[in-house]
């Protein structure tokens, strides 16, 4: 699996916002391609970290144009730019494995 982790800061005025734009952003995020897992928090102040789980690096690679989009579409509520980090290791910390 492979992952790309953002982290975030949402004017903190405008956190009420905050769910009706992820509310929009659902079916596009659930759209892309080799999604695996896909996750966001956030605190009072404004900061946040998103992270996105697929099934394969070229998934993920093949994912980044719609990310742009996704991202895009929820710049209005950022101060700050998204920053992105990509990690080759994951592991579920909560799948069960039948022996």
């Amino acid at each position: 699996m492979y992952a790309r982790v953002t982290t975030y800061r949402v004017d903190p005025a405008r956190l009420g916002e905050m769910d009706a734009e992820l509310s929009d952003l659902r079916a596009h995020c659930k759209a892309l391609p080799g999604i695996v897992a896909y996750n966001t928090v956030w605190r009072e102040d404004g900061r946040g970290i998103s992270t996105t789980i697929y099934d394969c690096r070229a998934s993920a690679e093949e994912a980044a144009a719609r990310l742009k989009y996704i991202w895009g579409s929820f710049s209005k509520l950022l101060i700050e730019e998204p920053v992105t980090e990509l990690f080759d290791r994951t592991a579920d910390m909560l799948e069960t494995k039948k022996r």
